[in-house]
């Protein structure tokens, strides 16, 4: 893979102004896109995604981040790029240049299988407790 082409380094260089001046945007990017077909051409893999075989998809993820940083630690003599680091990506895994072929953790649940019968045996005993403790006649006795 050829890390170095002097086309790629141009676009990384391109990406990198774009990040610094305007942020990560969670959605397509021109010139995302343009680094990742610059990147691919070079030799680079992005893993495929859902809108793209080759991963270029123009979305800044993990896997553009990723392929930016190599770009990056392969060109110290890159006045434009030495000493740079590759922003965070700002778009969830998804696969391509939007992130891994990772599955997200689910949400965290807190309800637990007991939850219901402990809430209705709740409801029950308080339902009985009421009922126990309301009003009852009182009689006088003379």
């Amino acid at each position: 893979m050829a890390l170095t082409d002097p086309n790629l380094q141009s676009n990384a260089v391109a990406l990198l102004f774009m990040l610094h001046s305007s942020g990560c945007s969670p959605g397509f990017d021109a010139d995302v896109q343009t680094f990742q077909q610059s990147y691919v051409a070079a030799g680079g893999v992005l893993p495929a995604s859902t809108s793209a075989a080759n991963g270029v998809d123009g979305l800044y993820g993990a896997n553009t981040q990723a392929a930016l940083q190599a770009v990056i630690d392969a060109n110290p003599n890159n006045t434009d790029l030495s000493g740079e680091t590759a922003p965070g990506g700002c778009v969830p895994p998804a696969g391509g240049g939007g992130g891994g072929n990772i599955v997200p953790p689910a949400a965290p649940t807190t309800t637990f299988p007991w939850t219901p019968v402990l809430v209705g045996a709740g409801v029950l005993a308080v339902l009985a407790v009421g009922v126990s403790m309301a009003r009852k006649p009182r009689r006088r006795s003379r």
